[in-house]
């Protein structure tokens, strides 16, 4: 897993902000990574961003990093693969859709942009 994965990951833990904010986030500060690296001036411009919710990220952003290290680790020893929204191998299908999650977790093909796809989703 890449260093930036942590970041990515770490955004699903960060209170008040779901999965349209996470991209939003994203889209304006160019990376997960640096959603996490900006100053709550900064992230107070952008949109739907108020000052708790800025303050929230700053403050929590450590704690988060801590359970996205977690994660991962888990993923890795169960051979779970994790897909951000931003990763070319992302579903296009699911790019399409406004609410779609940020982040997927998956075991097996890898191709999810194939013609043909059959899922199981599940929470077990």
């Amino acid at each position: 897993m890449s260093h930036e994965a942590q970041f990515e990951v770490a955004l699903s833990f960060l209170p008040h902000v779901g999965d349209q904010l996470t991209k939003v986030l994203v889209s304006y500060c160019g990376s997960a990574k640096a959603v996490f690296d900006a100053p709550v001036a900064k992230l107070m411009k952008v949109p739907g961003i108020v000052e708790k919710v800025a303050k929230s990220i700053r403050d929590n952003g450590r704690q988060a990093l801590l359970e996205a290290e977690d994660v991962l680790k888990k993923a890795a020893d169960k051979d779970v693969q994790l897909l951000f929204y931003t990763s070319p191998k992302y579903p296009n299908r699911l790019k399409q859709l406004p609410d779609s999650p940020p982040l997927l977790y998956f075991r097996g093909n890898t191709d999810l942009n194939h013609r043909r796809i059959i899922s199981i989703v599940g929470t077990r």
